[in-house]
This record gives C-alpha cells, sequence and structure tokens, in this order.
C-alpha cells in the first residue's frame, strides 16, 4: 500500500503515478539521480579545471624561479667580473703598467710618462736583450732605472730562451722556438734603441725579481 508523497492520495499497488495530481514518484526519482549526477559531474570538471590551473600555476613559478636565479647568478658574474678587472687595473696602475693596442705591455712612472727615456743609456738596454748580458746593466748600471728596466726583460727573454731550448729539443719545434726568440730579442733591442720603456710581447708582464 503506496501513497503519493505530494498529495497524499492513495496510489493501487503496482502503480507509481498518483491518480489524484498525476505525481509520478519513479519519474521524479529518475529526474533526481540524473540531477544528482549532472552536479557530480559539474564537480568534477571544476575539480579538473582546478587542479590543471594548479599545475599551470606550478610550472610557471617553477620557471620564474629559475629565471630569476639565472638572472641573479648573470649579475653576480657581472659583478665579479667588473670587481676582477677594476683590481687588475688598479694593480697595473700601481705598478706602472699599461697594456698598448699591440698586447703587449709599457712601463709608466704613473705620471703619463711612457716613449721617452732621454738621457739613459740605451746600449747598456739594448745588449740586455743578447744572452746573459743583462747581467751588465743590473751589476754597473744600479741608477739607470732605463737601463734596469730593460736588463729586467733581457732576464725574462733569457729564461723563456733556456726553457724553449729545452721544449724544442723534446718536441722537436726547436726552429719555431728559435724564430719567436728572435723576434722577441729584435723587438727588445728596437724598444730599448727607440728609448722606449716598452714591455716585450707574451712574456714582459711575467715578474722575475
Amino acid at each position: 500500500m503506496a501513497y503519493c508523497d505530494k498529495c497524499g492520495a492513495y496510489i493501487p499497488d503496482g502503480q507509481t503515478k498518483c491518480l489524484a495530481c498525476g505525481y509520478d514518484s519513479a519519474v521524479e526519482e529518475k529526474h533526481a539521480a540524473q540531477a544528482a549526477r549532472q552536479q557530480e559531474d559539474q564537480r568534477a570538471r571544476a575539480e579538473q579545471r582546478r587542479r590543471e590551473r594548479q599545475e599551470l600555476n606550478k610550472k610557471w613559478a617553477e620557471s620564474e624561479q629559475q629565471h630569476r636565479r639565472n638572472m641573479e647568478e648573470l649579475e653576480r658574474r657581472r659583478k665579479e667580473a667588473e670587481e676582477k678587472a677594476r683590481r687588475e687595473a688598479e694593480q697595473k696602475k700601481a705598478d706602472g703598467w699599461q697594456r698598448t693596442e699591440y698586447g703587449s705591455f709599457r712601463f709608466t712612472d704613473g705620471s703619463g710618462r711612457s716613449d721617452t727615456a732621454k738621457g739613459h743609456n740605451k746600449l747598456l738596454a739594448a745588449l740586455s736583450y743578447v744572452s746573459i748580458l743583462f747581467l751588465v746593466p743590473l751589476l754597473f748600471a744600479q741608477d739607470d732605472e732605463f737601463a734596469r728596466f730593460h736588463a729586467k726583460q733581457g732576464a725574462r727573454l733569457f729564461v723563456c730562451n733556456a726553457i724553449g731550448s729545452i721544449l724544442g729539443s723534446i718536441f722537436s719545434i726547436g726552429w719555431v722556438v728559435n724564430l719567436l726568440l728572435i723576434y722577441l730579442m729584435v723587438v727588445g733591442i728596437r724598444n730599448a734603441l727607440n728609448d722606449k720603456w716598452e714591455a716585450l710581447p707574451y712574456i714582459g708582464k711575467f715578474r722575475l725579481f
């Protein structure tokens, strides 16, 4: 025995539709079930979209964080390079050296003088590049700054000559080493005879004493 949920009228056995008001409980339950399934599908789709947005936001945040880290690293390296260049420039200035346009180094006294050495012994300075004769200005021209400068350059050339002879005999490239050393010797003698305080290319910046 059943009664209508809407009007309370009696519904005969085997029937679902009220004869008084026409309310059909089976149809309403079906509609309710369909509505519930639709709401569940909507909630599922909304949850899926929410998760997709979260995943996109996560990927964007990670990408943005990595980008900022890369920019910070580049900025740090740039500052380090600038600081290193500044320190090197200050050291070169303090030591009285300047880089020429040809890649060599030129001695100055800090007041702009770099090319002339009038009144100094150019002959002793030039002899400094001939084998062990760099010792002559060091021993007998201690008051001649120009001659001592080129004597130190000649000492570098002498050491490189010794090292080059050993390496040349090992690797069979002695003729290459000899050509390079002759070139450096000619450059040094030319600088000395032309009153220049200019260091030898490639090796002139290395200090021995």
